[in-house]
């Protein structure tokens, strides 16, 4: 009886050892979360087998929303690479840094095990675990039903976690600009047409514009953006991004881009090799080739650039 007795007093401080000791470690594994998120480009965790303890076993006091995918051009999953920036919207416009939300994207390619732990039975997949103190059971999102848009997505993560935050998604000027410019340039076109079809049929200068143009278009990615109606642009970290990294995707205005540096590498030449030498005053012909120097220059830097955002491993750069 002494012994009972004794326990009902050690048996409370027992339990506050071990509350304490479950406190330290939810303290230790949201700060190794931070500093694990600080490293990320963009608002999420790139979740794989070394991370996985950290971030889904328990105790948790924080939320977590996590991405199955396979961007593996093997598997060849379309609606992963369209779920991909969705999903990047809505982690990018949460900033609510005293409210405990970890967004996650696993790979199939680097997560198999995961996989087989989680039961995940096909890609694309979102998961959402609660804060939890023993299990890892997560709730899947209804991708069928609600579909590959942030919008929904937004809703269910609100839904479970309990705050509002708004997706912030830029307004998207360049397509108005872009598309008033082919308006005027089709205006412009068909009046000139009218007076001066003829010569415009037989003319090789015009057939030389339109053919460079279409060439132009097909390898700025437009006939890609055309297909795949990705979004314009994206946000990072509250900032718009216009460049995606990979190969295998691209925003809307990134094509827009590459046609405008492609167009001014291509004038810069034509310049030098045919335009220069009708300048006569040789003062004004030395500064227009320094001119028509330093924008090719310029734009072949840029387009090596590109190429390093696209792929971390590119190795060759000029000036930036």
């Amino acid at each position: 009886m002494k012994i009972i007795n004794s326990l009902k007093y050690i048996i409370p401080f027992l339990l506050i050892f071990v509350l304490n000791a479950f406190a330290l470690s939810n303290e230790e594994k949201s700060k190794k979360l931070d500093e694990l998120l600080a490293k990320s480009r963009d608002n999420f965790i790139n979740l794989n087998e070394k991370y996985f303890d950290l971030l889904l076993t328990t105790p948790r006091d924080y939320h977590t929303i996590v991405l199955a995918t396979a961007t593996s051009p093997q598997i060849k999953c379309e609606p992963c690479r369209e779920l991909l920036p969705e999903f990047l919207a809505v982690a990018n416009s949460w900033n609510q840094k005293d409210k405990r939300v970890y967004f996650a994207i696993i790979d199939y390619q680097n997560g198999r095990n995961i996989f087989k732990k989680l039961k995940i039975q096909n890609v694309p997949n979102v998961l959402y675990f609660k804060p939890d103190q023993g299990t890892v059971n997560p709730e899947f999102y209804d991708l069928p039903r609600h579909g590959l848009g942030a919008e929904e997505l937004i809703k269910f993560v609100i839904k479970k976690t309990g705050f509002e935050f708004e997706l912030q998604r830029p307004t998207d000027y360049t397509q108005y600009i872009y598309n008033g410019m082919i308006i005027i340039t089709v205006i412009v076109c068909i009046l000139y047409a009218l007076k001066y079809f003829k010569e415009i049929v037989v003319n090789k200068r015009n057939w030389m514009i339109l053919t460079v143009s279409v060439i132009f278009l097909m390898i700025s990615g437009f006939m890609w953006v055309h297909i795949r109606h990705p979004p314009n642009n994206g946000v990072s970290k509250s900032k718009v991004e216009f460049f995606v990294s990979g190969f295998q995707q691209q925003y809307g205005v990134e094509s827009q881009i590459i046609l405008v540096i492609y167009v001014l590498i291509a004038f810069s030449i034509l310049y030098l090799s045919e335009k220069v030498k009708d300048v006569k005053n040789e003062h004004i012909r030395r500064i227009s080739i320094y001119i028509a120097l330093s924008v090719f220059f310029i734009c072949f830097s840029l387009i090596l650039r590109i190429f390093f955002i696209k792929s971390q491993a590119y190795p060759f750069k000029l000036l930036f």
